[in-house]
């Protein structure tokens, strides 16, 4: 029969014994503490309230009184708040405070367990021996065991014959990986401290350090980090060993060695700040002394963000390089490689509910071109004015403003490269009438433009022009129910708007963007949306819809259009046919298709498609392709009119070249947690890959590795990263690609 006991004090034991019982077994348990600006919150150094009931529960329980002991033996299970004793046999000495627990002894708190044949602690002097011993923290997944465990004091422990891991293992197995040594010294939730350790793989060595500091915590711990491998034909073997330094609570930072055998060597930091919960930012800075091109390489990147609320903030960003070729030469993404500009902002904002003001300073580094004519906004001061009623009127307003300081550290009057300012200011009135329906949106606005000189001279110049618009649109929906749990939405959304804008002689405004050069407008933009979803409703409180197809074709027609000079006697009012279209008729598979036909020529001047599909669970396939006719004009929306929708009116640029491209990209998850991808890029006009990827990863429980082959134009490059810290793979990704 079981023997109970359940007491909010000791009978016979003092009080402070109560209190601390539980609180001193449990400080044993919590080595791996993951906020190191905080104390813990299962710390167990506060005495627990002494109210708080014990339980002890055992086949057989027997208190000793002139010995002052207590002996349970069966099953015994010692219980206070979340803290849980169990052990075959246990002793408690009330003289010295030595609680001795043996046979299958187990100390639980939360999910935190201590296991241990032989387990004594002084309940005073929270000080003891597990022999031997083995603590498992769940929250980090470390497993501490050693043939010997003393605690000589708060949160420090002497290990003999120890070994750590991460790794699950079934009872009697050996861990993927581990450290063992002879002795160490623990401080729980910072580091443990060995000499002469050796790694093993499964039972096997494979490596030997004469000293080791292992980070006891998963998060923000100082330490270095395990160093990514490369090897490239112009680099060399290239290592990179990291250091992470764990400032403070709000601010830490990571230092970075580049060392590459044939290139040079090279030096980074980054770091990161939280002054307040409205207040942070990061800055990034590398120098990197070159080699081949016998040059000292800087590149610096900060980012400050300031809420001062929601709606009013302040966002710095200054990305400085060296010299232009810097990413292509050094950069092992593609993204950075193929970089036109670098742009620095700082820009203040302020928001209300129809009102936005805000103060811009952009900066533009060319990274095509060494020019010192490329413009710079210094500053753009702006306001818009989104939808106003005026009173109860039936009427709306609208405005938006801005002033610009246009500025080159040097001009280039020939070319039309100068510095000026200019203020421009497009009020609009308009108003929303439905008829049956048909939602009519009759605008009228007027658009004022001043600028500080004109193209040739440094008189003043200005712009008026009178701009006016009427939309109309409607929905037709049809909804089908087959018999089932679903429905099926068909939408058809038909859109007209008119265009007027008057001719205006702008040959003497200098160019800076397209606001400068309005083109005269008097057409007729037409656009049917058809829309095709499936809305299921198995659960009526939670219906849940996929668009299958979306199919929108858009074009104009100018009613007063040019005849071409090389064919006078034909006039060709009708843009290009757009056709824009999404099929997701399967779960996880997209199909992306853009298109321009020319009517007149019966010829596609631009395709451009992107299909992602999943092949059920484990394998992904991306393709896509870019196609624009050489010569074509390329299309762009009316982004200066906001009274047109801008998918609606075509003008159109500068020739183009011939544009032929072929993109792919697949991903395979094997069994046993291996991922295989690869992307290649294909110029079909030059014959030629622009770049080949290939990857393979292994994101195990308790260890990554990752390997990856780019083969570029100019070089080939090897990337390899293995940690004992899978959540550390995203640093994997963006070092190989």
């Amino acid at each position: 029969m079981t023997d109970r006991l359940r007491f909010s004090q000791w009978a016979s034991v003092p009080t402070s014994w109560a209190s601390s019982i539980a609180s001193a077994l449990l400080l044993s348990l919590l080595p791996f503490s993951t906020a190191s600006a905080q104390p813990s919150p299962l710390s167990l150094d506060r005495p627990k309230s002494d109210a708080l009931p014990i339980e002890i529960t055992a086949e057989q329980l027997e208190y000793l009184k002139d010995e002052d002991r207590y002996i349970a033996a069966g099953t015994v299970n010692v219980v206070q708040g979340s803290v849980r004793l169990s052990a075959d046999r246990l002793t408690l000495d009330n003289r010295s405070g030595l609680a001795r627990a043996s046979g299958h002894a187990v100390l639980r708190d939360a999910d935190d367990v201590l296991s241990s044949d032989q387990l004594d602690y002084n309940l005073r002097t929270q000080s003891g021996t597990a022999v031997p011993g083995r603590l498992f923290v769940k929250k980090e997944n470390y497993y501490l065991d050693a043939a010997r465990m003393d605690k000589t004091g708060e949160d420090h422990y002497e290990l003999k014959a120890w070994s750590i891991t991460s790794c699950d293992t079934d009872e009697g197995g050996s861990p993927v990986w581990r450290f063992r040594g002879r002795t160490a010294r623990a401080d729980l939730g910072r580091h443990l401290v060995a000499r002469d350790v050796v790694f093993y793989i499964k039972d096997i060595p494979v490596m030997y350090t004469p000293y080791l500091i292992f980070p006891m915590k998963t998060t923000r711990q100082s330490g270095f980090l395990i160093p990514r491998l490369g090897y490239g034909t112009l680099d060399g073997l290239r290592v990179n060993p990291e250091f992470f330094w764990a400032i403070g609570p709000s601010q830490d930072a990571t230092l970075s060695l580049d060392y590459r055998s044939i290139r040079g060597t090279g030096a980074g930091l980054e770091y990161r700040y939280k002054l307040s919960r409205g207040s942070e930012g990061q800055l990034h800075t590398t120098v990197f002394d070159d080699h081949i091109t016998d040059r000292r390489r800087m590149e610096t990147e900060f980012l400050h963000v300031q809420r001062f609320t929601a709606d009013f903030q302040a966002r710095l960003n200054v990305h400085l390089v060296s010299d232009i070729d810097q990413f292509r030469d050094l950069s092992a993404s593609t993204s950075d490689r193929v970089r036109q500009s670098l742009t620095s902002t700082f820009v203040v904002f302020r928001r209300w509910d129809n009102q936005e003001i805000s103060l811009l300073a952009r900066m533009t580094r060319d990274l095509v071109t060494r020019s010192d004519t490329t413009l710079q906004e210094l500053p753009k001061a702006s306001y818009v004015l989104r939808e106003y009623r005026l009173g109860d009127l039936p009427l709306y307003a609208g405005l938006d403003a801005t002033a610009v300081n246009f500025w080159r550290e040097k001009e280039d009057e020939a070319a039309g490269l100068v510095r000026a300012r200019r203020l421009d200011a497009f009020p609009r009135l308009w108003t929303k009438l439905n008829l049956g329906g048909i939602v009519l949106t009759p605008r009228a606005g007027y658009r004022e433009t001043w600028y500080s000189r004109d193209l040739i001279s440094d008189s003043p110049t200005r712009r008026g022009l009178e701009i006016l618009d009427l939309g109309a649109h409607t929905r037709l929906t049809r909804i089908f129910e087959p018999s089932g749990s679903g429905r099926l939405l068909h939408h058809i959304d038909p859109a007209v708007v008119y265009d007027y804008v008057p001719f205006v002689d702008q040959t003497r405004l200098p160019h800076f963007d397209d606001l400068d050069q309005l083109p005269r407008k008097n057409s007729v933009t037409y656009s049917l949306t058809n829309r095709l979803a499936w809305e299921d409703r198995t659960d009526p409180e939670k219906p849940s819809a996929r668009e299958w197809i979306f199919w929108k074709l858009t074009q104009s027609y100018d009613i007063h259009a040019k005849r071409l000079e090389d064919d006078p006697g034909t006039a060709r009012p009708f843009s290009n046919l757009r056709s824009e279209s999404i099929f997701q008729l399967f779960d996880r598979t997209t199909l992306d298709i853009d298109t321009f036909y020319n009517l007149y020529r019966r010829e596609t001047v631009s395709f451009n498609s992107d299909l992602n599909l999943q092949v059920r669970r484990p394998w992904m396939i991306g393709v896509g392709q870019r196609y624009t006719r050489e010569g074509a004009l390329s299309p762009n929306g009316d982004p200066i009119n906001p009274l047109s929708p801008a998918d609606s009116t075509f003008w159109y640029s500068s020739p183009s070249p011939l544009l032929r491209f072929l993109t792919g990209e697949t991903r395979i998850e094997l069994p046993g947690k291996v991922i295989l991808t690869s992307r290649v890029y294909y110029d079909v006009k030059d014959r030629a890959y622009a770049e080949i990827d290939y990857g393979l990863q292994y994101i195990g429980q308790c260890w990554a590795f990752a390997v990856s082959y780019q083969d570029l134009p100019d070089r080939n490059q090897w990337n390899f990263m293995v940690t004992l810290r899978p959540s550390e793979m995203s640093r994997a990704t963006a070092f190989a690609f």
